[in-house]
């Protein structure tokens, strides 16, 4: 079994009550730490609060197709 993890897009009004609670905790605790040490995820998601964002790009999913398709 494989996994492949592609960073989607960011919309708080189409969350469920229950991801924006989860992801409130997320920022809450990111946020604790210093901006200068966060990891390339973390800025993105501190950046993200409040607004939308769509981090997708279908030519990361060329190597993913090709992978499936050679397996």
């Amino acid at each position: 079994m494989f996994l492949f993890y592609r960073r989607g897009a960011w919309n708080e009004s189409i969350m469920s009550t229950k991801d924006k609670m989860l992801c409130s905790l997320l920022k809450k605790d990111v946020g604790k730490k210093d901006p200068a040490t966060y990891q390339p995820w973390e800025k993105a998601l501190m950046e993200a609060i409040g607004s939308t964002a769509d981090w997708t790009d279908r030519k990361f999913l060329e190597p993913i197709i090709e992978f499936v398709y050679n397996e």
